[in-house]
């Protein structure tokens, strides 16, 4: 069960319960951040959104993938708007950027992404 209420926020990673626990803050020196980027792309569906805050890497061209793996059942994920899309597949993505290449590992594949 979720602490917040939330589909998808397990106890171990809700911000909101950890926020709770460790009280007002004041004597914390960490301090956590949700990062969100977006490029405009000439093609429409063919760039990235960086969200720091997602608890889950999704690419929906299967393309995209140097490693895939299919999932031998379908996993449901709920996303911002309480939508819930099925990912059919998992591997590595290799995003290139102007600074170099990014390898993110366990992104799921979701067709309807």
């Amino acid at each position: 069960m979720p602490w917040c209420g939330n589909d998808g926020h397990w106890p171990k990673d809700c911000y909101k319960r950890k926020s709770e626990e460790a009280g007002d803050g004041r004597n914390n020196r960490t301090r956590e951040f949700t990062f969100l980027a977006a490029e405009e792309v000439e093609q429409p569906g063919m760039g990235w959104i960086i969200d720091s805050g997602a608890s889950q890497h999704l690419c929906g061209d299967r393309a995209q993938f140097s490693t895939y793996s299919k999932i031998s059942s379908e996993q449901a994920i709920t996303i911002a708007d309480v939508t819930r899309i099925q990912a059919v597949g998992s591997g590595e993505v290799q995003i290139d950027t102007e600074g170099g290449g990014i390898r993110v590992t366990g992104v799921c594949h979701v067709p309807d992404i």
